[in-house]
């Protein structure tokens, strides 16, 4: 007889979520809709502006290492031609590196029941105007960046394909994960020429220049289509830890945290000059 036993995964809220459980009374996982008007009427106090700065800052930096060890994952997968994975990893880290500087345009995004953005001001509250309608977290966060933030972002101030950066990228991930049958690796299709077969000091090179080019804040491959499947998470990333570095004293979390996830990879070589700026700095 073979006894199921049912594990309870552990379910660790993020610091910001934290605060308003607090703020509702610890409302549970069935009780969120009963508390969504409360949510909404809420009116933040000077007080309650510095706690949440605190836990949004404790959030950017998960928001951080998920992305840098997404970008290092497709950048590996890139390095095995398996260019699927590979854009359905960058696009996530995308996501990841976007809701990790959130908080330096002094917003935060959280879910209750619905979606809703927050900007950190006395006496203002949760809403959503301009994004009501979308429900899944990557388009409201992309969205976001696009309606809100607006050309605060410097990648809101081109387009691809005459298309939002990070829409276009979202495209990308849905052609590979939706709209393709099967995975045609390592065959790549026409986003991914540039890097067919590519030999791992080719991609090494490619790398270099990607990071020469967003350090240079030139932006000459992240808008180029052949390339920005790889040159825009590459430049978000590096905007990011630029952001990170001027408006949240991070660096020993960073560090930290890097030291971990480095113990965990093996191609130091082909990732160290990406790592070296993203973690060290």
């Amino acid at each position: 007889m073979i006894l199921q036993v049912k594990k309870t995964m552990i379910y660790e809220r993020c610091s910001v979520l934290d605060f308003f459980h607090r703020k509702l009374s610890y409302p549970a996982q069935d009780e969120y809709k009963k508390t969504k008007n409360l949510f909404l009427s809420l009116k933040f106090t000077h007080e309650d502006i510095i706690e949440l700065k605190e836990s949004a800052k404790l959030d950017s930096i998960c928001y951080y290492q998920k992305g840098i060890q997404t970008l290092c994952e497709a950048i590996l997968n890139i390095d095995k031609s398996l260019y699927s994975w590979a854009t359905v990893k960058l696009y996530y880290s995308i996501f990841y590196f976007l809701r990790a500087t959130t908080i330096c345009y002094n917003y935060i995004i959280v879910r209750w029941v619905d979606l809703y953005y927050i900007q950190l001001l006395i006496n203002n509250s949760p809403t959503n105007n301009l994004l009501s309608k979308i429900r899944n977290d990557h388009a409201f966060t992309c969205c976001f960046y696009d309606k809100i933030i607006n050309s605060n972002d410097i990648f809101n101030t081109n387009l691809i394909e005459d298309k939002h950066p990070y829409k276009w990228i979202r495209e990308q991930r849905e052609y590979t994960n939706y709209k393709k049958k099967y995975f045609t690796d390592p065959s790549p299709w026409e986003y991914w020429i540039n890097f067919n077969r590519i030999s791992t000091q080719k991609l090494k090179e490619y790398i270099n220049l990607f990071i020469e080019d967003a350090h240079s804040r030139e932006f000459l491959y992240c808008f180029q289509p052949e390339y920005a499947c790889l040159a825009l998470p590459i430049a978000r990333a590096i905007e990011t830890r630029r952001l990170l570095n001027n408006y949240i004293n991070c660096q020993d979390e960073i560090l930290n945290n890097g030291k971990i996830f480095l113990a965990q990879i093996d191609n130091h070589n082909l990732l160290n000059p990406l790592l070296d700026i993203l973690i060290s700095h």
